[in-house]
């Protein structure tokens, strides 16, 4: 429990006396306002939000667009229930109606902070967020109530645009406690016997810009990435030991974020894929090139299995994925790197970290990405429009 939970229980005490004192009936229609104003706000909010180029401007835009036209509908939503309280004249009419009133009280405002929460999780501010994240109140709605609406995710794409695709819809699933990462001797092995094998990639596109990010050999001339990473691209480079090799992408699913590409030149032997669920505790090492710049090998350890309730790298669908959430360095460029073991067996594929927690990243699970490669066109495959 921490903050953020002291102020929800604050603010239910408060909200179980008022809606005893003011009833039911004329509650409901307040809440009914207040609903229909929130759904009209996030519809307004891009319009607003588009007006203003950094994100703190965005975030105050779309929030002080939803307050408004959350208050000015509830406003009148109550006014309407007012008239309507009047009409109860008996006693025990009056009493149910208070009664009924204390728990309504208490499901809007477990409603309301599910939303609410899932719209201000996109603010700027790390501390706050992280504040969200450890909340025991929000993280048992997340897991009691459905996905949030999928408009709330579109508006916090717009106010803070990622690195990453969005592991969670809303309010990120609390992080568990920290294990011990590999050691010094496991990622020496794993980068022996997987290091050959982990490429450099470059998607040229969307405006002529680079986009860099991480693959690994996973057959004969095809290479494993993250769909983010070559998302629009017209021309794409994979970069290893050897050289510099033109390839072509021959799987893209933008959904759960992989892309296969084919190229015939590469040597380095292709690897193993395990399809095992590894448990906590279990250390690896992140291969990759962070920031595009040069290999480097990072140790991890897993912190848990997640059944993650995301969005598609558009930000624009909800999906699901198998992930582990791991210690470890992740930022751009270690995207589509391989997750080893240090025999260098492949259990995960990097394709996101934490947003408000460094030290914290994400990896699709080797049975996850496995699949993939039983839906390879030879002939190539469009890579869709640009991530960002």
């Amino acid at each position: 429990m921490n903050i953020i939970d002291l102020i929800i229980i604050l603010i239910g005490g408060v909200m179980i006396y008022r809606w005893y004192k003011a009833g039911l009936v004329r509650n409901l229609f307040a809440v009914g306002g207040l609903f229909v104003g929130i759904v009209i706000g996030l519809f307004v909010a891009p319009g607003v939000m588009s007006l203003f180029k950094d994100s703190v401007g965005k975030f105050a835009g779309a929030i002080l667009t939803i307050a408004l036209t959350t208050l000015a509908f509830g406003t009148l939503g109550e006014a309407m229930g007012m008239k309507l309280n009047i009409r109860l004249q008996s006693k025990n009419a009056q009493k149910i109606n208070s009664v009924a009133g204390s728990f309504g009280g208490v499901i809007f405002l477990l409603l309301f902070v599910w939303l609410a929460s899932a719209i201000i999780i996109s603010s700027p501010f790390k501390t706050f967020n992280s504040q969200l994240e450890n909340s025991a109140i929000i993280q048992f709605l997340n897991r009691r109530l459905p996905p949030t609406p999928p408009i709330i995710d579109r508006v916090n794409a717009l106010v803070k645009p990622l690195d990453f695709p969005q592991v969670f819809s809303g309010v990120p699933q609390k992080l568990s406690e920290p294990v011990a990462p590999a050691g010094s001797v496991a990622v020496q092995e794993a980068v022996q016997n997987a290091g050959k094998s982990t490429v450099k990639i470059e998607a040229r596109g969307c405006g002529n810009a680079i986009s860099n990010g991480s693959g690994f050999i996973v057959g004969e001339g095809l290479v494993m990435t993250n769909a983010h990473v070559i998302a629009g691209a017209t021309e794409i480079s994979i970069i290893d030991t050897t050289g510099t090799y033109i390839s072509v992408p021959v799987y893209f699913d933008p959904t759960v974020d992989i892309a296969i590409l084919k190229t015939p030149k590469l040597s380095a032997k292709s690897l193993n894929i395990s399809t095992k669920q590894f448990s906590r505790g279990q250390e690896a090492v992140v291969l990759g090139f962070p920031g595009g710049g040069n290999f480097r090998a990072e140790p991890a350890g897993i912190t848990n299995t997640i059944f993650a309730r995301g969005l598609d790298i558009y930000g624009q669908t909800q999906v699901n994925r198998d992930v582990y959430e791991f210690i470890g360095n992740v930022v751009q460029g270690n995207s589509g790197g391989p997750l080893v073991l240090s025999d260098g067996t492949v259990i995960g594929m990097v394709f996101a970290s934490s947003q408000n927690n460094q030290g914290y990243g994400y990896a699709l699970t080797g049975e996850e990405i496995s699949t993939a490669l039983k839906l390879i066109n030879q002939s190539g495959v469009s890579t869709q429009a640009c991530y960002q």
